[in-house]
């Protein structure tokens, strides 16, 4: 009778578990995505996964027992890994994505990034934003333990390319996650330009060593006194501290003037509606892994904003639409006012004496950072290729807000003979002018339905009608605003196809 071998069996168990994979993807692969970049990402871990169950009968006939048991969790935790990753394919799927705008911001952020990328956009029920980022790299690590580089490499190209053109490096797959009720909301789309922000700023981030030098050198000099009572583990505790929170507050910083750069005032005004939501004065913690609280963060937006500020948009839109540009103005005052108090950055940066090691390591941290803001917002211009001159397109967005009340989509603008079409910042920027001045309050989006004549449902509540035209209203916005960044790159297509 044969020997049952666990090894064995395990390695068994995997060659059943990875053609489920396969299975699976295969399944996921047929559904109809608004773009290609979901199927890439199904087709890299459908060809990883073949090439691991492919190695299986090698691992089964190692003789050293524990290098067998080794290379095969190590199947088993990419098996899981990659099995769990089918869910953002899955999510990509066209009835679940704002369709008709996801080969626009494909397209845009292939415009940013240096290195080829696809971009798969799905939506999850947490009302946050995020960007997962590394699939090839992580899946080229991974086969690089049983393959050798020109195998591993051939079997990525198999996966992400249609023909015989290589690119190098290989295309990377990123994962934007938005919250699943803002789906068809654009105008709170701006927000992809932070996650996008991750992306550009991550190899500046990663070649910045003085961050690192500049925190252990505090360290020597300002924790060296307060914990010089404390043992060696403690101060190393501290310093691992200190390394994670100024990596993650720079990161997260640096993410959000990347997009304020990249679509102007609209940054300010999508991320103060979506912090709206959150605890504004939250400190960094473990438990909401060290972000900056949403106040500080809407501060440094400001002033960087503040910095580029030009009277020539301004000048046209009170010229154009005055009502448009004093709602402007006032939902810009109501920021100013809320970052004036600094009760956050006082908390943040002045701990109570009896504080906790943790909260002193943060202020010292937030003190360093702001000491160097001014170099990380240089580090930011330096490296975003394409910041949005607000101020040059000042005929564009008052040619938004001009449609958007007419209710057309506002896609194109005349150029002498010609009609261009208008850039995506240039629409959400001109959309958030809009909605601040035509929907800004229930009143106000009753008053914009019955001169347009929008289909709202009478109620002899006050409140109730107020509500409801608040609702149509901002959804004509969206669609419109849809549509738009849909038909502008569609012009853009045909006319670099016509050049």
């Amino acid at each position: 009778m044969q020997r049952h071998d666990h090894s064995h069996f395990l390695i068994d168990l995997l060659a059943i578990k990875l053609l489920a994979v396969e299975d699976q993807v295969a399944r996921v692969r047929c559904s109809d995505f608004p773009s290609d970049a979901p199927r890439k990402l199904c087709d890299l871990i459908a060809q990883s996964a073949k090439q691991l169950r492919l190695q299986l009968p090698r691992i089964k006939t190692e003789e050293d027992d524990a290098a067998k048991r080794s290379q095969a969790r190590m199947c088993l935790m990419f098996a899981k890994e990659m099995l769990a990753s089918v869910r953002f394919a899955q999510r990509a799927r066209t009835e679940n994505t704002p369709w008709s705008i996801v080969p626009a911001f494909e397209a845009y952020v292939r415009g940013l990034v240096h290195e080829p990328h696809f971009l798969v956009l799905r939506p999850k029920w947490t009302h946050t934003y995020e960007i997962i980022a590394g699939f090839t790299g992580r899946c080229r690590g991974v086969l690089r333990a049983f393959l050798d580089d020109e195998e591993v490499e051939s079997v990525l190209k198999d996966a992400l390319l249609n023909d015989g053109h290589s690119p190098e490096p290989l295309p990377e797959i990123c994962v934007i996650s938005f919250p699943r009720l803002e789906r068809m909301n654009p105008l709170s789309h701006c927000l992809f330009g932070h996650e996008i922000g991750h992306v550009l700023c991550a190899p500046w981030l990663a070649r910045s060593a003085g961050i690192k030098e500049r925190i252990r050198a505090d360290l020597a000099l300002k924790v060296g006194a307060e914990y010089h009572d404390a043992p060696e583990s403690e101060r190393v505790e501290q310093f691992d501290l200190a390394v994670a929170v100024c990596e993650q507050g720079v990161s997260e910083l640096a993410a959000d003037l990347t997009c304020a750069l990249l679509f102007g005032p609209a940054t300010l005004f999508a991320i103060y509606e979506y912090c709206a939501l959150m605890e504004l004065d939250e400190l960094p913690t473990a438990e909401n892994s060290y972000y900056p609280p949403w106040r500080y963060r809407l501060r440094v937006i400001q002033a960087f904003l503040n910095q580029g500020a030009s009277s020539e948009c301004e000048s046209e839109l009170q010229a154009r639409f005055p009502e448009a540009h004093v709602a402007m103005h006032e939902w810009l005052q109501v920021i100013a006012d809320l970052v004036a108090d600094e009760c956050d950055r006082h908390r943040l940066l002045n701990p109570p004496t009896d504080s906790s090691n943790t909260l002193r390591t943060i202020a010292m941290v937030y003190s360093y950072v702001e000491d160097h803001m001014g170099a990380i917002e240089s580090l930011v211009r330096e490296n975003v290729p394409a910041a949005y001159c607000y101020a040059g397109r000042a005929s564009a967005v008052c040619t938004v807000v001009d449609r958007l009340d007419r209710l057309i989509p506002p896609n194109e603008m005349r150029k002498g003979d010609n009609h261009a079409p208008l850039s995506i910042e240039s629409i959400l920027n001109g959309a958030w002018i809009f909605k601040l001045w035509r929907l800004n309050s229930q009143t106000a989006a009753l008053r914009f339905a019955q001169e347009r004549g929008l289909a709202v449902r009478l109620s002899n509540d006050a409140a109730q009608a107020g509500a409801e035209a608040h609702r149509v209203g901002l959804a004509v916005l969206n669609r419109l605003v849809v549509k738009a960044i849909e038909a502008s790159f569609e012009h853009h297509c045909y006319l670099e196809a016509h050049r």
